[in-house]
C-alpha cells in the first residue's frame, strides 16, 4: 500500500496528544511538497460524548503546535470513524476562525453521528457556524445490509442533515471491503480522495493535508494517507 499513487516517497508527520496536553512525533515533514502530511492521533482513543469532546480539545493542541512550528493558513481533512465527528467538532468550535485557518475539503469515512443523541443534538445545534464554503465528501459502508459492521448506514448518513448548506457528497460502498476497518483502504474510497488531492494541487501550489484517527489505528492510517497522496 505504501506510495501506492506517488512515484516518490512523501514524507509523513504523525503527531501523537497524550492525557496529560503533551506531543509526542515520529517522522519528519517536507514543507516543500505539494501536500504535506500530517496524521493525528489520541491516547485517548475512547468512545463516548466526554471523550471525543477532549479529543476536539487534543486536536487544537496539536494544530497550535503545527502553528507554531510552521506556517500554513488552510488544510484539507480526512477523518475515519470518531475522527470524523472530532473534525466536525472543530470545525464548529470557532477555533479555526480565531487561528485564521480554513478548511476546503472534509472527507469522512464512516463516522458515526448518531452513536450520542445529546452530541448529534449539539452538531446540529452549531451547525450554523460552519463555513458554506467546505465541500464534504462522505464514504459510508454497506457491508451487512444496514452497516459497515459496527457503524449503522443511517448514523453515518446522518452527516448530510449536519452539512445541509454547505457541497455535500456521499459514496456508499459495499461488499467486504466495506467492512469498517477497510473502509480508509477501500480501492474506490482511495481512488476518489486522491482525485480530490489531485485537483486542490492544480488550484493550490500547496496545502496540508491533515487525518485525524484513533492511537491504535496511527500507523495503519499513515500508511493509508500515503498511499492516497498526489505529489
Amino acid at each position: 500500500m505504501l506510495h501506492r499513487f506517488s512515484r516518490k516517497k512523501q514524507s509523513l508527520l504523525k503527531i501523537k496528544v497524550n492525557k496529560d496536553d503533551s506531543i509526542e512525533m515520529e517522522g519528519r515533514l517536507n514543507t516543500k511538497e505539494p501536500n504535506p502530511m500530517i496524521v493525528i492521533g489520541f491516547e485517548n482513543n475512547r468512545d463516548g460524548y466526554s471523550n471525543i469532546k477532549q479529543q476536539i480539545e487534543s486536536l487544537k493542541i496539536a494544530l497550535t503546535y503545527l502553528l507554531d512550528h510552521y506556517y500554513f493558513t488552510e488544510f484539507k481533512a480526512v477523518g475515519h470513524s470518531n475522527g470524523g465527528l472530532v473534525l466536525t467538532g472543530l470545525l464548529e468550535s470557532g477555533f479555526l476562525e480565531k487561528k485564521k485557518l480554513t478548511v476546503r475539503k472534509l472527507t469522512i469515512v464512516s463516522s458515526p453521528y448518531q452513536f450520542n443523541q445529546e452530541m448529534y443534538d449539539d452538531f446540529q445545534t452549531r451547525k450554523h457556524r460552519l463555513e458554506k464554503e467546505v465541500e464534504v465528501l462522505n464514504f459510508v459502508g454497506n457491508f451487512a445490509g444496514t452497516s459497515d459492521g459496527i457503524v449503522p448506514l443511517s448514523s453515518a448518513q446522518a452527516a448530510q442533515s449536519i452539512f445541509e448548506k454547505q457541497t455535500y457528497t456521499e459514496v456508499n460502498l459495499k461488499g467486504r471491503k466495506a467492512h469498517h476497518s477497510a473502509l480508509p483502504t477501500n480501492p474506490e474510497s482511495s481512488e476518489t480522495i486522491k482525485s480530490i488531492f489531485e485537483s486542490i494541487s492544480k488550484l493550490h501550489n500547496f496545502g496540508y493535508v491533515i487525518f485525524v484517527c484513533l492511537l491504535q489505528s496511527l500507523s495503519k492510517y499513515g500508511t493509508f494517507l500515503v498511499a492516497i497522496t498526489y505529489t
